[in-house]
């Protein structure tokens, strides 16, 4: 079992962006989205395991994230207790 924390608030996967130069399309992520995922793989190299994995495996992902700056004071303690759910 490989268990780890990433900080730091999620970024959520951008649009994709193109450029044409010289009739060429090229496709990039937004500089968040790029810059979140080498964060990402940086912290996850470090529980590289020796040897790949074979047959199925199980991921579970917890993200936490801070109460919306919009919530009043009684939504934020609802959120804070669990019993509401962000909607994205």
């Amino acid at each position: 079992m490989i268990e780890f924390t990433i900080y730091g608030e999620p970024v959520a996967q951008g649009r994709p962006r193109a450029t044409a130069k010289n009739g060429i399309v090229r496709m990039y992520d937004p500089k968040n989205s790029r810059d979140f995922k080498k964060y990402i793989k940086l912290a996850a190299s470090d529980h590289r395991p020796p040897n790949l994995f074979k047959g199925p495996l199980e991921l579970d992902v917890k993200v936490y994230k801070s109460t919306l700056k919009s919530f009043s004071k009684k939504k934020a303690a609802a959120a804070e207790r669990g019993e509401l759910r962000p909607s994205k």
